[in-house]
């Protein structure tokens, strides 16, 4: 008798979430990025031929180094106070200074997901458009070094 097979149910793609890290100390003080309407994370190898003698007529390829640089875009909403999201605003000022920003994001599917942090130099860009639309954002979060997994915010210890 087999057995059958366990029911599924799709993911969204509403399932990350990214935080920036607002606190001047060495303790992060994670703040959400609110506003989130793309968002997508990437990785990429930077593969070096390492074929040797011992290959035969066959190459080898191995990774040589990686980087990372996840893309954000954001919707620009504004609170009630007339401020915008505190998670943006950190994000654009990095932007605007030239510094690295601390973040973090992690699959919000499940709490076994995927979570990462590290240092990002940030890239802003407004996308501009019509008069009647909204005003969002492209952020590119380009890695500073290694991007670290790390324990689901979410996870129950």
């Amino acid at each position: 008798m087999s057995t059958p097979a366990p029911e599924t149910v799709p993911t969204t793609n509403r399932q990350w979430r990214i935080d920036v890290d607002t606190s001047a100390t060495e303790t992060p003080e994670w703040t959400q990025v609110r506003g989130v309407t793309n968002f997508v994370p990437s990785q990429t190898d930077q593969m070096a031929d390492d074929t040797d003698y011992d290959d035969g007529i066959w190459t080898s390829m191995g990774v040589q180094s990686r980087s990372w640089a996840p893309t954000v875009t954001v919707r620009r909403n504004i609170d009630a106070d007339s401020s915008f999201d505190p998670g943006q605003e950190a994000l654009r000022a990095a932007a605007d200074a030239g510094l690295p920003a601390h973040v973090r994001y992690y699959n919000r599917a499940t709490p076994e997901g995927e979570a990462y942090e590290g240092m990002v130099q940030v890239g802003w860009s407004p996308t501009g458009g019509a008069g009647p639309g909204w005003q969002e954002v492209g952020v590119t979060l380009t890695g500073r070094g290694e991007r670290k997994t790390i324990a689901h915010p979410d996870a129950t210890p």
